[in-house]
């Protein structure tokens, strides 16, 4: 990161986690990360010189890819739990159900 105080190493500093954010965004850190690792490679068709575009699309596509790993792992589907969450009458299932259904629309948006 840059100089303590800049406006980059204060967000890491309050949020070390890079993540996947809501309304299908990406931690522009984790974005950068993917990146850099396309950066300079035959498939960015450039071996010096700053990240670009092409790095960035390989990038969004590899954490789309993730994403998709991720709900393909989970026990139930989102339409699965948002059925169930339209019968639940325990609370704490409830939160439960609330909590898995944002973060499945979270890595579905992420994908689109």
């Amino acid at each position: 990161l840059e100089a303590d105080g800049s406006p980059d190493a204060k967000l890491a500093a309050a949020e070390p986690r890079m993540k996947i954010l809501s309304a299908g965004r990406v931690d522009a850190r984790l974005l950068s990360a993917y990146a850099s690792m396309f950066a300079g490679t035959e498939a960015s068709g450039a071996t010096d010189g700053p990240i670009q575009g092409d790095e960035l699309k390989f990038a969004q596509a590899d954490i789309a890819a993730r994403c998709e790993q991720l709900l393909a792992g989970m026990p139930t589907t989102l339409a699965d739990d948002v059925s169930a969450l339209q019968t639940c009458t325990d609370d704490a299932q409830r939160v439960r159900l609330q909590y898995r259904i944002s973060k499945k629309s979270i890595l579905a948006e992420t994908i689109d």
